[in-house]
């Protein structure tokens, strides 16, 4: 019988790869470094809200078939998840540092949903090219990019935010619309930019 969201907590440990064959919910699922998440053509994985983070993305998953993560719902990602069909974010989808949204498709973000960029080291980020599937040209609702130290993020393509970007984090941080020799780079915000112990 194969765990769903009514499981205390589920777990993929290295070196396993479990795969998605019948469409099912689950929460407080955690893909540890070594482990792959496989949602196959024609299934999908709901990720409920439960107790604390419901997707621990440590390892890596492939939707070949459909990822939702439901509204008040977090997936956090600390390694690659690779959008091959439909990924549609209602809840939070939380970047940690190593993490990444990849593959064919760009994911779908709904009217309450959020993407937090979180980094703990310095440095140069952003989503500079179409590769960078986590984040579409449009639909991003609320977008929060957070940072440890002195850091830039960089906009690499066309995109608009119909909600409020949020930057935080101590330490100087700039955003940069105009970057990797890009000539049309903008960003539209439709509602409120927020900046918190940035400067």
């Amino acid at each position: 019988l194969p765990p769903d969201n009514t499981a205390n907590t589920i777990t993929i440990q290295s070196p396993h790869t479990v795969t998605v064959t019948a469409s099912v919910s689950a929460d407080q699922l955690t893909v540890n470094s070594g482990g792959q998440l496989v949602v196959n053509v024609g299934q999908t994985l709901t990720i409920v809200d439960g107790t604390g983070t419901d997707l621990a993305l440590n390892g890596t998953a492939t939707v070949n078939g459909a990822l939702t993560v439901s509204a008040a719902a977090a997936l956090v990602a600390a390694n690659t998840l690779t959008n091959n069909g439909t990924t549609t974010i209602n809840g939070t989808f939380q970047i940690d540092q190593g993490g990444f949204g990849a593959g064919t498709t760009d994911f779908t973000y709904g009217p309450v949903s959020a993407l937090v960029i979180n980094y703990t080291q310095a440095g140069v980020y952003g989503p500079v090219d179409a590769g960078h599937r986590y984040f579409p040209t449009t639909g991003v609702r609320n977008l929060t990019l957070q940072q440890t130290g002195t850091g830039a993020y960089q906009m690499g393509k066309t995109c608009s935010i119909a909600g409020t970007l949020t930057i935080q984090g101590a330490g100087t941080k700039s955003f940069d619309l105009q970057s990797f020799g890009f000539t049309a780079d903008t960003t539209a915000v439709s509602a409120n930019l927020t900046m918190l112990g940035a400067s």
